[in-house]
């Protein structure tokens, strides 16, 4: 298990056993002097190598999990959010959060290949089951870009917000897809809600929204796919709140 540990500078790792469900003693990765705020990770397809988003140092790293040396620094935009990587892992993909744009590094190389201007403050990254279509959360609007995962272009954008012509402030920030394929999840943080998207027709749209918690920032489904995890991030409990009162939770 890999977890980044924000503004300690690092990745810690921890050996897991099924058997028992439990981690065992954390280790650590540290990402060089000045390299702060480590953000998004993704392992690649054989496992020898994490790539590690840093926000301090506007980089996307490649860590070796075998010895936790850095192998290389890509210097990506500005304040690195999410990674995401291609079907066969050859390339990475990785959100600026400040700077509204996606940054495509070759991960043999560590070399930025391609920069894509995105909606503001992008964030989660999904790519599809089919590998085809990678979907970017863009926090600051209330649609999710959705970039060919092949050819590097734009295809169009999904407005997630609950209703037509919603104004900004959905702020989509955890992305999940149905196993049929044809069903997008978005966690929408500040409608409290779940947007449900259809993705089937060449003009996606939502079709539905599931409440749930105060401002859901992540969502996951389980391996079956029956179930919906969603992560709140203020608060534990969902319950009707006319007068706007401020939890302590």
């Amino acid at each position: 298990l890999y977890a980044s540990t924000a503004a300690d500078g690092g990745v810690a790792h921890y050996g897991f056993d099924p058997s028992t469900g439990k981690l065992g003693a954390p280790g650590f990765y540290g990402l060089g002097a000045g390299r702060i705020w480590t953000n998004g990770l993704a392992i690649s397809p054989d496992g020898g190598t994490l790539y590690a988003a840093v926000a301090g140092a506007n980089d996307l790293v490649g860590v070796s999990t075998a010895t936790g040396a850095t192998q290389w620094a890509a210097r990506v935009g500005d304040t690195p959010y999410a990674v995401a990587l291609s079907a066969s892992g050859a390339k990475a993909f990785v959100s600026n959060w400040g700077g509204a744009s996606l940054s495509i590094v070759d991960t043999g190389t560590g070399v930025v290949t391609t920069t894509v201007s995105t909606d503001g403050h992008p964030g989660a990254l999904l790519l599809s089951a089919d590998g085809r279509m990678l979907f970017i959360a863009c926090a600051n609007a209330n649609v999710v870009d959705v970039l060919d995962a092949t050819t590097f272009k734009m295809r169009g954008k999904i407005d997630v917000g609950l209703y037509a012509s919603s104004p900004a402030g959905s702020t989509p920030s955890g992305l999940a897809e149905m196993q049929d394929g044809r069903t997008l999840l978005v966690a929408d943080a500040d409608s409290n809600a779940v947007a449900v998207i259809d993705i089937s027709s060449t003009a996606p749209a939502i079709f539905g929204a599931v409440p749930v918690g105060w401002y859901p920032t992540d969502i996951e489904l389980s391996r079956d796919g029956r179930r919906l995890y969603v992560l709140d991030g203020n608060g534990v409990t969902r319950a009707a709140n006319p007068s706007f009162i401020q939890s302590d939770v």
